[in-house]
């Protein structure tokens, strides 16, 4: 396997680079984009003097973005074992499923 040697920086290489920042990628990210080591692309973006964001802020941001996907994608509550079909002690009335909404309590005590 032969080793890359320096590789010269294309107009082409530059606005990729330019726009991976722009768009909150890390640099380990736009490193294997531009199939280039980490540090040369950290050196090649501190020099065009747009740097990459700190990383932990970068997990940051997207484990945020993460859960709020995950919250909007959600279209039903999770199952619960406090009891049948409840999700809290308040919403509980007994043998009353909010599930089932052809149920009626008169029938039950009869």
């Amino acid at each position: 396997m032969t080793r890359l040697t320096k590789q010269t920086w294309t107009p082409e290489h530059l606005a990729r680079l330019t726009r991976l920042i722009s768009e909150g990628a890390s640099a380990a990210r736009a490193s294997v984009a531009l199939k280039r080591s980490i540090g040369a692309v950290q050196i090649k973006a501190n020099s065009l003097g747009t740097p990459f964001p700190p990383v932990r802020k970068v997990k940051a941001e997207r484990r945020a973005r993460e859960m709020a996907e995950q919250t909007l994608t959600r279209l039903k509550p999770r199952p619960t074992l406090r009891g049948k079909y409840r999700e809290s002690s308040a919403d509980f009335v007994p043998g009353y499923s909010r599930f089932c909404l052809e149920f009626d309590p008169k029938e039950e005590d009869a």
